[in-house]
């Protein structure tokens, strides 16, 4: 087969009356996996592209629906046809109109800058919204550890120091006839630390203090950065 390395090419327009478009490069897969019989190999495929897309495209070009899409990288994967016939035709109709004609590409969400504007706020949040965020996160840890221990109480259930389970005699109804566990050893091995709820909790806070601190850290270098007219996001 003619084009680049054996590729054919199809041009997809984001917009029905718009100039944006995005040319997509299609070679048949040589795949000696049963599951990827009669696919093709597609690259250079927007970010967003979805099965929905991949159908859109496959019904255009051969009036068949495709058996699945694989995606193997960003902007690249398997498109599985029902069988080689319909593999070889939407092939030959890239090669014969893939220049000249074009599939419409549906879009959700902002495109090009803009997006990469967006991922950028996702991944250095502002401060109060970050310390809102682990807040509440830590709030429903809490909330569940606390219903978790309710529980066991209720079902007349209390584990020792040494990690062995009490059975508290079933007279027992009020939780104030419960005895408090005693408070656990400072001397006890790492290993066996991690075993105690309690422990795992401020495990986790030392945790989220450590990324809180590691983005305030990200923050000035960006600011600094922003100062010397050294900072592209995108």
């Amino acid at each position: 087969m003619s084009g680049l390395n054996g590729f054919v090419q199809l041009r997809l327009d984001f917009e029905a009356d718009s100039k944006v478009s995005q040319t997509i490069f299609l070679k048949e897969h040589g795949s000696r996996d049963d599951e990827d019989y009669s696919s093709v190999f597609a690259a250079n495929l927007p970010r967003d592209t979805t099965l929905d897309n991949i159908k859109d495209i496959v019904q255009t070009c051969t009036s068949t629906m495709p058996r699945k899409f694989v995606r193997l990288g960003d902007t690249y994967g398997l498109i599985c046809c029902v069988d080689d016939a319909a593999r070889d035709k939407l092939l030959e109709w890239c090669k014969k109109k893939g220049k000249k004609s074009s599939v419409e590409f549906e879009t959700y969400g902002p495109r090009g800058s803009e997006a990469y504007k967006i991922r950028n706020s996702a991944r250095f949040p502002d401060e109060e919204i970050l310390q809102k965020s682990i807040d509440e996160f830590m709030e429903a840890y809490d909330d569940e550890e606390e219903q978790a221990r309710l529980e066991t109480a209720r079902q007349g259930l209390l584990v020792d120091e040494d990690g062995f389970t009490m059975v508290v005699s079933s007279k027992r109804k009020a939780l104030s006839d419960i005895p408090a566990p005693a408070p656990a050893k400072r001397n006890k091995s790492l290993s066996k630390d991690d075993f105690y709820r309690f422990q795992l909790r401020d495990k986790r806070k030392r945790e989220v203090n450590d990324l809180l601190k590691k983005y305030q850290e990200d923050k000035a270098k960006v600011e600094e950065l922003k100062r010397k007219k050294h900072f592209k996001p995108y």
